[in-house]
């Protein structure tokens, strides 16, 4: 086949090929299609940052960082055209600084132009009756699909919200989280907060113990069903809000779950898989296998790693997780938490760690990637 052609039948090379031979099914010819380009859509004056097909498909938003959001129609070509081609739908929707009316006025007697934003997200509301745009100012867009009218502002961020979803089926509901640390689910289309989450309730101590007390927020989603959100933030942890009480299961787990080579060297291999350096395989390979450890990569105990491999964790925390004692009965945070989050804490162990392992070997090189990594998870 095709796939089969690109490797060599050696070693790991010839373990991604039988990973691949799946793909074979979707060209079912002897070679793969050449890449063409079907139409350049021009139009923006700066670089295109994202493209957002609606969910109907026929549409297509694109943002630049010329501070506009284009809309782009799929429509059937007259006679002698494409078949298909995109065309604009909208004249742009130019994101632009909201300032007070004295100040507009000042600015228009000085005829000096509104500066244009940072776009840092979009999406289309469920119904694609919507489009949605945050920027560098901390407000989130709403604009009419159709007209291109500008229907609300929404505001309460304090900080950039990188984090822009709309709900799977709920036409009115979005979420956005942001480096403030703040959460929020908005109905966009009275432009009202309708609940509000913080970073600082995460923390599992008392409010503010770790420096900083705000953990900046990175990414997000909607579950399918729309039920839960599920938030990430930049110390390693992950935040879940749901609606109906708390699962006493979800509670129980240990805090700080991480694989036993998370911190270790990786690089590319020959066929382009992100690959570990010692051994040399790539990291999919060890999916399932590595233990789960604390965050100074201890392995939990056998009958917990055992419930993970055959996935059954929450059988076995429900079961009474074979005596351990779990976080929500009566395990309390390592020491090592108090005071920095899960990965800075991790990174410095690991850091140290390496650190002593080639002071061992005679060698005097420090570990300047495992250190640079505890400088960007302290900053």
């Amino acid at each position: 086949s095709a796939v089969a052609a690109m490797f060599e039948d050696t070693g790991i090379q010839q373990q991604q090929q039988q990973q691949l031979q799946h793909l074979d099914g979707f060209f079912p010819s002897a070679d793969w299609p050449v890449p063409a380009e079907l139409q350049n859509l021009n139009g923006h004056k700066n670089e295109v940052i994202q493209a957002e097909f609606s969910h109907g498909g026929s549409r297509l938003a694109t943002a630049s960082l010329d501070g506009s959001v284009r809309v782009w129609q799929l429509i059937h070509g007259a006679k002698g055209k494409p078949k298909l081609f995109w065309q604009e739908a909208l004249p742009p929707l130019m994101v632009v600084a909201v300032s007070d009316p004295t100040a507009a006025a000042r600015a228009r007697q000085r005829r000096e132009q509104a500066q244009a934003l940072v776009i840092n997200h979009i999406a289309w509301a469920a119904d694609d009756s919507k489009i949605l745009a945050s920027a560098s100012d901390n407000i989130i867009r709403v604009w009419c699909a159709h007209t291109g009218t500008l229907l609300q502002l929404l505001k309460g961020h304090s900080q950039q919200a990188h984090v822009l979803e709309t709900h799977p089926y709920d036409a009115r509901l979005a979420l956005s989280a942001g480096y403030d640390g703040q959460t929020y689910l908005w109905d966009i289309t009275t432009g009202v907060a309708l609940k509000t989450f913080s970073s600082s309730d995460t923390i599992p101590l008392a409010r503010g113990s770790w420096a900083p007390p705000v953990i900046q927020l990175c990414d997000g989603h909607f579950s399918p069903d729309g039920n839960a959100i599920c938030i990430a933030d930049v110390a390693g942890q992950f935040s879940y809000y749901a609606v109906g009480s708390p699962t006493p299961l979800l509670l129980s787990g240990p805090h700080d779950q991480f694989f036993k080579k998370d911190y270790d060297p990786i690089m590319h291999d020959e066929a382009g898989f992100a690959a570990y350096m010692d051994p040399p395989v790539p990291c999919y390979h060890l999916k399932g296998q590595q233990p789960l450890c604390d965050n100074q990569f201890m392995p939990y105990a056998d009958e917990f790693q055992l419930a993970y491999r055959e996935g059954r964790v929450l059988e076995f925390v429900r079961s009474g997780g074979a005596g351990m004692s779990l976080r929500g009965t009566c395990m309390t945070l390592p020491s090592s938490l108090q005071l920095w989050p899960p990965t800075v804490t991790a990174a410095v162990w690991k850091a140290l760690e390496d650190r002593a392992a080639l002071i061992a070997k005679g060698s005097s090189r420090i570990v300047s990637e495992a250190t640079a990594r505890v400088s960007i998870g302290v900053g």
